[in-house]
């Protein structure tokens, strides 16, 4: 199975993003609300678990259907864009663990 570049990108920073995520988003929700280290924890701990299981299906369903539609050339624009959002969301997501460490 030959993918195309555009495809793969896309695959690849949308397999990222689930991972990497869920953890900020919930680091981000928990963080705000909690002050007590320990249920910063557990509250981070519950919401990753949550998250992830919310994110991960939708990106598989996702990306099975990028894959089941990856020859026909009207996609070709929105594995682009696509790509880049998925891109620019991990970005973010990292900009954020390193000011949350830095504070």
């Amino acid at each position: 199975m030959k993918l195309q570049a555009d495809l793969t990108k896309t695959l690849f920073y949308s397999f990222l993003f689930a991972l990497g995520g869920a953890p900020s988003i919930a680091m981000m929700v928990v963080s705000e609300r909690i002050s007590n280290q320990q249920a910063l924890l557990s509250g981070f701990i519950g919401l990753t678990l949550v998250l992830a299981c919310v994110l991960l299906p939708l990106i598989l369903i996702q990306n099975s259907f990028f894959l089941f539609v990856r020859h026909k050339g009207q996609f070709d624009k929105v594995f682009q864009v696509t790509g880049k959002v998925y891109l620019a969301l991990n970005f973010i997501c990292l900009l954020f663990w390193i000011l949350f460490i830095l504070k």
